[in-house]
């Protein structure tokens, strides 16, 4: 198994209301995360939304991720205009040419952009799990309803399974 970090819009521009509570509580396992990932040497990847509707637009402070993610050393970004990160992206090459068969999604939000690139991993034959308490979204509830329904690890399972690596 050779893995790699997805972590999806987690960006200023959707930073507020009810979801920032629930950003930030995510922020800190998607840290854990980051860490295990970099001292493996393990691929991140960060999506970026598109979306001129919710002020998300590159160049701009929306488009920016949240400053409570330990997001130096960029390597890999995808800027994405559809809900999956890997429709019309160039996410499945960047993975394959890594030899990655292994994709752990994180970032916002649960309900929608995390579980379509979860479906869409699974669609272009990876294997994926979704980051427990790695995700955020507007309701609790929303949270739970992806988490129930899907194949998930918990950050004390992930980081054994990487440093196994």
């Amino acid at each position: 198994m050779k893995p790699a970090l997805i972590i999806i819009d987690m960006q200023k521009a959707f930073f507020k209301g009810r979801c920032k509570t629930s950003m930030k509580t995510a922020s800190s396992v998607i840290n854990d995360a980051i860490s295990y990932f970099k001292q493996q040497n393990l691929p991140i990847i960060w999506v970026q939304d598109v979306n001129k509707k919710e002020g998300a637009i590159p160049g701009t402070e929306g488009f920016e991720l949240i400053d409570c993610l330990n997001s130096n050393e960029i390597k890999h970004t995808i800027h994405k205009q559809n809900l999956d990160c890997f429709t019309n992206t160039n996410c499945v090459d960047i993975l394959n040419q890594q030899g990655i068969n292994t994709v752990i999604i994180s970032g916002f939000c649960a309900d929608y952009c995390v579980l379509s690139s979860y479906k869409g991993a699974l669609k272009n034959g990876f294997t994926a799990a979704i980051l427990k308490q790695g995700i955020a979204a507007g309701s609790q509830e929303d949270i739970n309803e992806v988490v129930i329904n899907n194949d998930t690890v918990s950050i004390s399972f992930l980081k054994k399974i990487v440093e196994g690596i």
